[in-house]
């Protein structure tokens, strides 16, 4: 994520024995996440905040992907849900804002449930 195109703070690193966690938020108050493999590869992102963020942006070359399987999605218009070989993303618009998280599962360092990046 280009944290100077989204206009955010400066990121917040956090590591685990696995992954780094680099957090930043945008001046609407948005809070993004990507986690970050020992390669230096981003394989996930979540956001929560009043706002969705630029999923082109935030989603990069994976976009075209999620907009080919979110067109033939079904279900709620509050929930989006996308599982194919190469991402999975879940969207929920909440009564004051949206969460979401997306992952490359080829990505994912070995031992990490992706359930449980937030």
């Amino acid at each position: 994520m280009d944290r100077e195109a989204l206009n955010g703070s400066p990121n917040t690193v956090t590591s685990t024995s696995a992954y780094e966690v680099h957090e930043t938020r945008t001046p609407d108050g948005t809070r993004l996440r990507e986690f970050v493999n020992a390669g230096g590869r981003v394989f996930a992102v979540t956001w929560s905040g009043r706002f969705q963020p630029d999923l082109e942006q935030l989603l990069a070359s994976h976009y075209p992907e999620y907009l080919a399987a979110a067109g033939h999605r079904r279900g709620s218009h509050h929930v989006v849900s996308v599982s194919t070989p190469g991402l999975v993303l879940s969207i929920v618009q909440l009564p004051r804002g949206f969460s979401g998280a997306a992952h490359v599962p080829s990505l994912v360092p070995p031992g990490v449930n992706p359930e449980e990046l937030r």
